[in-house]
């Protein structure tokens, strides 16, 4: 028996609010990019997502990107 191992990126957003933290989506793709995170987003927008004031991200900028372009809103300020 032989299996090939590959490398993915697992995009996991959460959600949290004053009833809690949820898990929207998960993904799996070959790399984190603009492109993946703008596909996640347009997926969490056509399932009506709404209510958005701010993204938080890592220093990675594609889910703050995806998340500016796709639903108007302003990534959250990364400390300096």
């Amino acid at each position: 028996m032989s299996f090939d191992i590959l490398s993915q990126a697992t995009q996991r957003p959460p959600r949290t609010g004053r009833d809690g933290r949820q898990l929207l989506a998960v993904t799996i793709g070959a790399e984190e990019s603009d492109a993946s995170w703008s596909d996640l987003v347009a997926q969490l927008s056509k399932r009506d997502l709404s209510g958005v004031e701010f993204v938080i991200a890592n220093t990675h900028a594609c889910l703050a990107n995806a998340a500016t372009v796709r639903l108007s809103v302003p990534p959250a300020p990364w400390p300096p």
